[in-house]
């Protein structure tokens, strides 16, 4: 129940929700709040947590549609963590889905949200994928500083040496001119530089036929905190 996802729906857009850690009670070691170091200690709860929290999205807000698996996998988990973590979650989404009312649209599931495309967790995620069958509705990624058109078209290509559809849309979930956290105020020609790289991103990816494929989210922490990713 919250304020921010009501406001989101309430200016005609619809949030993308990821399910980015485990709760502390099923980390490996107990803590306060959620992780993202290492996958649940006992799946079975964590499939609960999931289906729990969709219906609970689902009664309360019927339009959220995108379920994105964690964060950044690749710079805490094995390829065959998260490859267990997107099972156990897809399945769980799939169960959800199963006892939808008729007509109902289902929840729309994928990932891996990594913080670089060319990692090995991608490609390994892209195999595990096609190997096991499992639902893919999305493929999502991280880009800072990088060609997003370019980097797109390589996942493109591996997504179509695996057998899997290389138009099936990708998320960037995080874009942006620069990882920093926080600078001093921009100058100008910073500004300009940050500018020109998104409206850049965005007419080649138009002008290469991959508008229509490819959603980056301009990613913007606080405007008035000095955070030099919303430049």
């Amino acid at each position: 129940d919250s304020p921010m996802l009501d406001n989101i729906i309430a200016q005609g857009a619809q949030p993308f929700v990821s399910f980015s850690g485990e709760p502390g009670w099923d980390a490996p070691s107990y803590t306060q709040t959620g992780e993202l170091n290492a996958v649940p200690v006992n799946m079975g709860q964590y499939q609960q947590l999931v289906k729990d929290g969709l219906n609970h999205l689902r009664s309360k807000y019927p339009g959220i549609r995108y379920i994105e698996v964690w964060n950044e996998p690749d710079n805490t988990l094995t390829s065959t963590q998260y490859e267990t973590l997107y099972q156990n979650v897809s399945q769980a989404v799939q169960a959800v889905n199963a006892a939808l009312p008729s007509g109902e649209l289902p929840f729309l599931v994928g990932g891996p949200a990594v913080y670089r495309h060319d990692s090995s967790l991608m490609s390994d995620f892209i195999s595990f994928v096609k190997a096991q069958n499992l639902e893919l509705d999305f493929l999502s990624w991280h880009e800072y500083g990088g060609d997003v058109r370019s980097d797109a078209q390589t996942l493109q290509n591996q997504l179509s040496a695996a057998g899997l559809n290389p138009n099936l849309p990708q998320f960037v979930t995080e874009w942006a001119f620069t990882a920093s956290n926080e600078i001093s105020n921009p100058s100008p020609g910073e500004l300009m530089t940050a500018a020109t790289y998104v409206g850049q991103g965005w007419t080649e990816l138009e002008t290469n036929n991959l508008a229509n494929v490819v959603l980056p989210f301009a990613f913007s922490q606080d405007e008035y905190r000095r955070y030099s990713r919303s430049m």
